[in-house]
This record gives structure tokens, C-alpha cells and sequence, in this order.
């Protein structure tokens, strides 16, 4: 039975290190104490628990130790580097967009599987203020790409002032396809900057809703290594938005949390959006799954899986 991160073991303490530093639904038993928040300011309804579970039902999945950078949860940053792979299915967003918002040009292009939920985070924007001058200018982006933004923005800004704002290649991530950047393009062509202010506020603080985070706040700089990007998004996938939203974590954050809910040992229990959902981690690549409900492994690209199970409630 295999380990994770047994594969470059000194890469993975590493990579540890830089981070400690910043059911059927039956059969289990709740602990009495929540964890962050039951609902919330903006009318969010929900909660997350602990639950000790029951071994009964899970069946193992073996993956491989390479699935470990895959997936909806892996964590890009300046010491967790992105491990280049050819399998991601991108999409040109232009040709699968809805008519609530526009993009930059048929350039960008995004992790297939999350155009949807975008479509419909914009188009709920668009039913609450009726506002389409949203702009996607920016989605997935290869190496060579980042490599020559940096490379422009030290030119113009410096090396000090361009770190601050420009990830360097490999660490970017936009790689993943699972991230974008959101520009407004105004019916009249002047352009402005994105800042998630005003009316535009809905969209970062309903964006849990749909899978996604706004992934770079000024308060957590020192962990990410970014400054306050309001316009970056990353899709995670619903519950896990929606904890990092209730609990102001950062995805770092929120990747160390997850390996308190060792598999076997406690769950995390999360009812949000209508639904119920079970989450916990493992380093083993067998994986331990419901055999009765639909699941989602993803690895956190550092030294381990998430699995994330679904319950109708």
C-alpha cells in the first residue's frame, strides 16, 4: 500500500514545511461542537461539523502517487510549484459563454468543467443588477506565457514592485486552467480596472455559491505571496468555497485545515446549497470511498487526496 508523497520525499517535506508555516448519511455521529459558522451575514444558509465515522461501506480506489498534482484542490503557490501535465480538457470561453458578460477574445480559455458554473455565477450577477460589462480577460496560461508577463512587468515596474503582482512561472495559477481574471468593458469601449467594489461586490461575495474563491485578500498576503487581487478567481468546487468563505481562509489555509480530517479518524460534515456533503484527507493511494454515493478525489499537489462525498439531503 502505497504513500503519496513517498515519491521525492525531500521535495514533499519541503513543500510540508513551507506550509505548516503559515456517510451514508446514517451511521455517523455528529460532535456537538461547529466549526466556523451556522449561516452567515449575506443570508447564507449552512453549516459545517465534525463527524467520527464508521469504516462499513467505504471501498478502496488506488491512484496513482503523479494523481497528486490533479484535481480541483491542488495548491499552486511560490513554494508549491504547478506540475505541468497534457491532460487538461481547456475550452475557448468565447464559444461557450452566455450573453451576461463578455471576454477579452477567443484567447481565453478555461478548464472546461467550470465554464458552466461561470455562466451561471455571471448570469446570477446579471439577474441581481443588470449590469453586463464584466470582462474575463485572462484564463489559462502556459509557462512561456508567464514567463513573458514577468518579464514585461519588471521592465516597467521593477523587479520588487512586478513580484508582488505577477507569479513567476511555474507558480502561477492560472496553469491550471481553473483560474481568471475579471476586467470591466464598458458598452462605450473605456475599460476599468476590477475591484469587486459596488455593485460588483456581489460577484465576490456570492462566488462561493458557484465553486469559486477570490483567491488573493491583503489580509493574507504574507501566506500567499500575492497582493489583493480582487479580480482573481479560482474554482475549488462547492462545499470547499463555501468553507473557505464562512471560515476567511485562504487556500493554503484551508489545505492544512483538511489534514485534521484524516480518513478513519474524523470527517468534516458540510450542509450547504441544499446539499450534504462529506470531506476528508489521506496520503494513501488507496483511497477510501462510499460505495453507495458519488465522490471526487482531488490531490492538493503538496502530499496528499481530498475526497469529497455527495449526499442528497
Amino acid at each position: 500500500m502505497g504513500k503519496a508523497g513517498r515519491a521525492g520525499g525531500c521535495l514533499r517535506a519541503v513543500l510540508v514545511l513551507a506550509l505548516l508555516g503559515t456517510m451514508a448519511v446514517l451511521g455517523y455521529r455528529a460532535i456537538v461542537s461547529h466549526i466556523g459558522r451556522t449561516g452567515g451575514g449575506d443570508g447564507a444558509s449552512g453549516s459545517i461539523s465534525e463527524l467520527i465515522p464508521q469504516k462499513e461501506g467505504y471501498t478502496p480506489v488506488r491512484v496513482s502517487e503523479t494523481d497528486i498534482c490533479k484535481g480541483d484542490l491542488i495548491l499552486i503557490n511560490r513554494d508549491v510549484p504547478y506540475r505541468f501535465t497534457e491532460d487538461k480538457e481547456l475550452s475557448s470561453l468565447y464559444d461557450y459563454k452566455n450573453d451576461t458578460y463578455k471576454v477579452k477574445d477567443k484567447n481565453v480559455t478555461l478548464d472546461t468543467r467550470i465554464i458552466d458554473p461561470l455562466n451561471q455565477l455571471m448570469g446570477g450577477f446579471y439577474a441581481e443588477h443588470h449590469i453586463h460589462d464584466i470582462n474575463v480577460l485572462s484564463g489559462y496560461r502556459s509557462y512561456e506565457y508567464q514567463e513573458s508577463l514577468l518579464r514585461n512587468e519588471i521592465t516597467e515596474k521593477g523587479e520588487a514592485e512586478a513580484y508582488r503582482w505577477v507569479a513567476r512561472p511555474g507558480s502561477s495559477e492560472h496553469h491550471t486552467g481553473l483560474a481568471l481574471d475579471l476586467g470591466i468593458y464598458h458598452d462605450n469601449g473605456i475599460s476599468d480596472e476590477y475591484t469587486g467594489a459596488g455593485k460588483y461586490a456581489w460577484i465576490n461575495e456570492n462566488a462561493w455559491r458557484y465553486g469559486f474563491i477570490v483567491r488573493y485578500d491583503a489580509g493574507k498576503k504574507d501566506i500567499t505571496g500575492i497582493a489583493d487581487e480582487p479580480w482573481h478567481f479560482r474554482y475549488v468546487g462547492v462545499p470547499h468555497a463555501y468553507i473557505i468563505d464562512q471560515m476567511n481562509l485562504c487556500l493554503e489555509e484551508y489545505i492544512e485545515y483538511l489534514r485534521d480530517y484524516r480518513y478513519g479518524k474524523k470527517h468534516l460534515r458540510v450542509d450547504c446549497g441544499g446539499k450534504r456533503y462529506e470531506i476528508y484527507f489521506t496520503d494513501d493511494t488507496d483511497v477510501y470511498v462510499p460505495a453507495d454515493n458519488p465522490y471526487r478525489i482531488s490531490g492538493n499537489n503538496v502530499d496528499g487526496f481530498i475526497v469529497t462525498v455527495t449526499y442528497q439531503k
